[in-house]
């Protein structure tokens, strides 16, 4: 019977092959810095410091569950809700960046792609440096 690391390697060695969505991994990891862990891959594969005190989410294979990691001074924090009936919605692209507000509507059930706000002033330095890099991603 396998261990746990080697079922890890496994998922992300077909991951990585396949191009299998990076969900089935992250549930399936914990969150240390370890290459296989939710920060391994925060930094790893999204080319990320995990440790920066930005959230970065994750959204489970059958899109019931989300996991939201964060460094949090001392280490790392992780929130889990997993729904008992429906799922979350996840924007279009894999990989983008949202604000606080739309990260309250998504954990709300709210469709973030039916949300209108009106134009609010905004300083130009509250953008992170990733919220930057994930924007140039987005086409």
């Amino acid at each position: 019977m396998k261990n746990e690391t080697e079922r890890m390697r496994e998922l992300y060695d077909q991951w990585q092959t396949q191009g299998i969505s990076k969900q089935a991994v992250y549930n399936q990891n914990g969150i240390g810095y370890h290459k296989y862990s939710l920060a391994g891959l925060v930094r790893n594969e999204l080319g990320f410091d995990p440790a920066s005190g930005d959230i970065f989410v994750f959204l489970g294979k059958r899109l019931n569950q989300i996991r939201l990691l964060q460094w949090d001074w001392d280490g790392f924090a992780m929130y889990i809700k997993k729904l008992e009936q429906g799922t979350f919605e996840w924007p279009q692209s894999e990989n983008i960046a949202i604000t606080r507000h739309q990260l309250t509507l998504l954990l709300q059930g709210v469709m973030l792609d039916s949300v209108r706000l009106r134009k609010r002033y905004q300083q130009t330095n509250q953008v992170t440096k990733q919220e930057v890099k994930l924007a140039q991603k987005v086409p």
